[in-house]
């Protein structure tokens, strides 16, 4: 089986050559002048690029083979109806990925019901409802075009199901079972826990909230750097460390978490009314890399209606709580 996605290659192509190089490519006799860079004639530009021949002819060729075919369109971080979701601002890029997400998925139905091929297009399933919750954005997508390796597991949970749907891919699994999200996410810890951080830069002294400590447990405190911040860590680090927090906490806020190693983690737990614990936030890895999470780096917690008292473990030899001062917790607006 040769499942294919492409056309980001494509699309910079059409934009970054002049139509009249692609005229001359395809053979035809235009004026020798250099004109139609960037998005200009991008319809007529992308045909004689070839995506649809192109395709065409891999697919012919898989065929020839006795090789099966699975389309795949490439999510395109801009939405139908709010397309300013890209990071920077970049009119031309944005109507490129603009004119992308109707003319890949467009061509790659139509080239699957012609060769009667699968064709798997997640963009409004599963990316457009990330579109629309801007803090998501960034876990799913590296930058304006490539997606984050959360993002591809996002796709490829797609194209796994597609695939569960195929008689041949069912006799050759010996099930036509399809594993549930949950199930899948516990296959893949490693893709499912990683999250960037939610920015950088510490807050300003305004945003810190104020919330009292009335507990720890096997905390210590390091000296203050040049800005006046420290960290929390664990005392003995063959034990978690421990801080319980009480005060007005809204029901969304940041803070400042590190940790370096896989058995480091930071978790912050609510006491709901009913006494149970609940866990709202986790910063660990599940690959190691040797590498320390960027200092300065801060991550945003979600808590439950009727925020209750908060604890916040620490667990591991590298695991730390930045803090100003005893502000620990702060609202997410007022960065620096």
């Amino acid at each position: 089986m040769y499942i294919i996605m492409d056309g980001l290659n494509d699309l910079d192509t059409a934009q970054a050559v002049t139509l009249t190089r692609l005229k001359k490519i395809s053979g035809q006799t235009v004026p020798d002048q250099e004109s139609g860079y960037g998005i200009q004639n991008i319809e007529e530009k992308f045909v004689l690029v070839g995506y649809q021949r192109n395709l065409q002819r891999a697919i012919e060729h898989a065929k020839s083979k006795g090789i099966k075919v699975v389309l795949v369109s490439d999510p395109m971080r801009i939405a139908a109806e709010h397309p300013a979701r890209l990071v920077g601002n970049n009119p031309d890029l944005a109507a490129l990925l603009a004119f992308g997400r109707t003319v890949l998925p467009g061509i790659n139905a139509a080239l699957a019901e012609t060769n009667g091929i699968t064709f798997v297009n997640a963009q409004q399933t599963t990316f457009d409802p990330v579109l629309d919750q801007p803090r998501q954005i960034h876990r799913v997508w590296a930058d304006d075009l490539h997606l984050t390796r959360y993002g591809y597991y996002l796709l490829a949970r797609d194209v796994y199901r597609r695939l569960m749907a195929m008689p041949a891919v069912i006799e050759a699994a010996g099930t036509d079972k399809v594993a549930s999200d949950d199930a899948l996410d516990a296959l893949f810890p490693e893709l499912v826990l990683w999250r960037p951080s939610d920015g950088t830069g510490w807050p300003k002294d305004q945003a810190a909230i104020a919330c009292a400590v009335t507990g720890q447990a096997n905390i210590k405190d390091s000296k203050p750097n040049g800005d006046g911040w420290s960290f929390y860590s664990s005392a003995d680090p063959a034990q978690p460390a421990e801080l319980r927090l009480t005060g007005e906490v809204p029901g969304v806020f940041r803070l400042y978490s590190r940790i370096q190693g896989l058995g480091d983690s930071v978790a912050v737990f609510q006491r709901m009314p009913d006494g149970q614990s609940k866990l709202l936030f986790e910063h660990k890895k599940a690959a190691t890399d040797g590498l320390w999470t960027p200092e300065t780096a801060w991550y945003e917690v979600h808590a439950s209606d009727g925020t209750g008292p908060l604890t916040i473990r620490l667990t591991g030899d590298n695991a730390q709580l930045w803090h100003k001062a005893g502000a620990i917790l702060f609202t997410t607006e007022n960065a620096q």
